[in-house]
């Protein structure tokens, strides 16, 4: 049985992309074990079916924020990541994101192993690094370079990113792997109305990730504050949580707004099996954020949820094909607007939901684009080819 060790720089509890990999690769076989970073009220260990997720602690944490402290904190996670990847000593080390990347790809050389890249951000266009200074761009720019250059496959999620990242770093473009979810039922559920307390007839829009103001959430909000007769809903983590919430107060539109926190991602699909439009409207603040595709655009599209979105590239098909709207995120009464016109014919919309959901059966699912993934272990070697006899 192959060992594949994965390296993340979050606490995987709501690592939807990771999961997907790690279930895809125990069900050919593997066993896969995720070191992840330990936050105060996630266990230390979890055992699964087929895989492991280690937290590791860093004791550095403890000590104030200072920005003199920071590299001292970042040196002691990626040794720890480092001695931990070496006790696996796995068959393959996987790398989500660039933080962890120096430590497998230096474990990856020590055992004489693989290493494989899954870029999934353009890190030096990310939210918290596009600002940097130049010489700490420059500097973060020849750690990925130099150290994606010992990988052995890369997996990029979308074109447009796998040719930036080709081009950036003078490299082949990158396999395409994009954010799709396994297919899954759908049983048109009312689990939001009666868990929040909703009337059972009135639509839902939801929006689910990170509460972020560059996702555009203090828009939304705002934007079904003046539609009566709809209902929003946000879903996840994020720093800017108790914002939504304060703005609601401050609306006055609590029994139509809900911020009722994170879902686990193996309850997502029946939560948003219950609602009527998804939203995603991020805002262009980086590149990183004009070239998104992320994974809850295809889960509310799985889900049958028309989708309104921003104007990105990675959008345009969808709304191109029918599959919902774009509007400007910085734009409230343009986001109502939209809103209204894709709720207000009723057969209207019920035919938009059931091109969405037919889109994402056929093309826009995991199971549609998970040979990518197999395909590269099994180029390397980590895996027999399909169909032959171990």
């Amino acid at each position: 049985m192959k060992h594949i060790c994965m390296l993340i720089a979050n606490t995987c509890q709501y690592d939807s992309r990771t999961l997907r990999e790690v279930h895809t690769l125990v069900a050919v076989g593997c066993r896969v074990t995720v070191l992840a970073v330990w936050d105060p009220g996630c266990a230390e260990r979890e055992e699964h079916a087929g895989y492991a997720i280690r937290r590791l602690k860093i004791s550095s944490r403890r000590l104030p924020k200072w920005g003199f402290l920071l590299p001292l904190k970042i040196g002691e996670w990626l040794l720890r990541v480092w001695l931990a990847a070496l006790r696996l000593r796995p068959d393959a080390l996987h790398c989500h994101n660039v933080e962890p990347l120096m430590p497998a790809v230096l474990a990856g050389m020590l055992l004489g192993r693989p290493v494989i890249y899954d870029s999934r951000e353009m890190t030096l266009d990310k939210t918290y690094y596009h600002q940097l200074p130049r010489l700490l761009k420059g500097l973060l720019w020849l750690y990925e370079y130099t150290f994606t250059r010992r990988c052995r496959a890369i997996f990029d999620v979308s074109p447009e990113r796998a040719e930036i990242f080709a081009r950036r770093y003078r490299l082949p473009a990158p396999d395409i792997l994009p954010n799709y979810p396994p297919v899954a039922p759908v049983d048109g559920n009312k689990r939001l109305h009666q868990e929040l307390g909703l009337p059972e007839g009135m639509p839902i829009v939801l929006y689910h990730g990170l509460l972020r103001r560059d996702r555009g959430v203090l828009e939304l909000i705002r934007a079904v504050a003046t539609l009566p007769e709809v209902a929003l809903v946000l879903l996840g983590p994020g720093e800017d949580t108790e914002a939504c919430r304060a703005l609601v107060n401050e609306l006055g539109c609590g029994a139509r707004v809900k911020v009722p926190g994170p879902v686990a991602p193996h309850l997502l699909p029946e939560y948003t099996a219950g609602a009527d439009l998804g939203a995603l409207l991020i805002k262009n603040t980086c590149p990183n954020n004009y070239y998104a595709a992320p994974t809850k655009v295809y889960d509310y599209l799985m889900a049958g949820l028309p989708v309104l979105v921003s104007d990105f590239p990675a959008f345009r098909s969808l709304v191109d094909r029918g599959l919902g709207r774009a509007a400007n995120p910085e734009d409230v009464d343009q986001i109502a607007r939209a809103i209204r016109e894709l709720l207000a014919d009723p057969a209207a919309h019920e035919a938009r939901r059931r091109r969405c959901r037919a889109a994402a059966e056929k093309e826009l699912n995991w199971e549609a684009v998970a040979p990518v993934l197999l395909g590269a272990y099994r180029r390397l070697g980590v895996l027999l080819p399909a169909g032959a006899s171990r």
